[in-house]
């Protein structure tokens, strides 16, 4: 249905380029969906170009052939000096195809060509900045960021954590705004009480606390920091459960993780769950007792721009445990939502989940404001007013 009057007649085109795209999983690739998903609802003319990687070619096929916008898959290439120049090839091509109205670009490189694009072929471009493309801290990564980020029309940031990183990497945006993620109620409402128990049986918490994080396997996303807590939380809660799912892309990452576990003698206690549909992903939310994101910058300067997963969990009315300085703590209200830790640091981590698996009430009551909240301006149908009222702003 139509929500927009003025953006359906005459109908508004747009090109949506981004680096990652569903089935797989991904922060960036949910964003570019529920961007592309919900522009439509409001009667725009959609197309989406992207990689689409994660999955197998079947779960690609039916996933594009099930949406009502369109999309262009960019094929996967091995690592390579062509590889960069492929995509810039595939995502021109599809702009002289489909001839939009404006270009919405989403993570780093997709605004580098987007930006050389409008040279060669003028169009409105409006980048979304998610954080870490703003971290580049030297070489001519961040000399082309820094130009594509201050030569596009307009600029959308996730967070304001992220716009301060925007302006720290001394970029000055022509336009700029910033709008949270969001999260859909509909999506986590699917979740049946035989499932949720399927699950509960399959891991064995019957009886069990359990503690969930949902993302990609990796330095960033600190899984590691809570597998160190574990000790100190099953020490006071030893029906404890650390319940992780995704995966990495690097199979060492995992082998390492299950290694700290075992060396830390609570094998037993943290489930590597692995990639996880987003059909089932509403069970494992329903599932655990408190959610937890313990994100840090990683090596390479890698941060957490803003915590989709945190607002996906409060639809399920769980809380959240979320580290201090980054985007995460947007996702949340501190102290009524969810707690907030330092970063990095095992022991805070662990007394912040104590205090919440051992507090039935407290938890129960933190679970209700986040469902509050979530449900009041966190979701998809508020934030994408937002993107269109900024979004038409460039459209002739």
């Amino acid at each position: 249905m139509n929500n927009d009057p003025g953006d359906a007649s005459p109908k508004k085109s747009i090109l949506i380029a981004t680096r990652e795209f569903p089935p797989g999983p991904g922060g960036i690739g949910t964003h570019a969906y529920k961007l592309a998903q919900h522009l439509h609802l409001l009667g725009w003319n959609v197309t989406v170009v992207s990689e689409q990687s994660r999955a197998s070619n079947s779960e690609i096929q039916a996933f594009n052939a099930s949406q009502t916008f369109r999309v262009i898959r960019i094929p996967s290439l091995p690592l390579g000096p062509m590889k960069m120049l492929f995509r810039f090839a595939v995502v021109f091509i599809a702009l002289l195809r489909v001839r939009p109205q404006l270009v919405l670009a989403t993570h780093a490189q997709m605004v580098w060509f987007s930006c050389l694009m409008s040279c060669l072929y003028p169009r409105p471009v409006v980048a979304v900045g998610h954080g870490s493309e703003y971290r580049y801290t030297a070489g001519w990564r961040s000399k082309v960021t820094r130009w594509a980020f201050s030569n596009v029309a307009g600029v959308i940031n996730v967070s304001e954590f992220t716009a301060g990183l925007m302006t720290s990497a001394g970029i000055t945006a022509k336009r700029q705004v910033t709008i949270p993620n969001g999260a859909d109620a509909d999506d986590f409402e699917t979740a049946t009480a035989d499932t949720v128990e399927a699950l509960r049986s399959q891991f064995e918490l019957h009886n069990a606390k359990v503690v969930l994080t949902v993302g990609l396997l990796s330095e960033r996303k600190g899984q590691d920091i809570i597998i160190r807590a574990m000790p100190r939380i099953l020490s006071k809660v030893p029906n404890a459960r650390y319940l992780i799912v995704g995966m990495s892309d690097d199979a060492s990452v995992e082998q390492a993780y299950r290694a700290l576990a075992k060396e830390l003698g609570v094998e037993h206690a943290v489930i590597f769950a692995g990639r996880v549909s987003q059909e089932l992903l509403p069970a494992y939310y329903q599932l655990c007792n408190v959610f937890a994101l313990t994100s840090r910058v990683s090596a390479t300067g890698a941060v957490e721009g803003y915590g989709i997963v945190a607002v996906e969990a409060a639809l399920c009315g769980r809380p959240s445990v979320v580290s201090e300085g980054s985007g995460l703590m947007e996702a949340i209200v501190a102290g009524e939502t969810g707690l907030s830790v330092p970063e990095n640091d095992p022991e805070a981590t662990a007394s912040a989940l104590e205090k919440l698996l051992t507090d039935d009430a407290l938890r129960e009551e933190m679970g209700r404001a986040a469902l509050a909240h979530a449900t009041g301006s966190q979701g998809w149908k508020h934030r994408i007013q937002a993107y269109a009222e900024f979004l038409r702003a460039f459209i002739q």
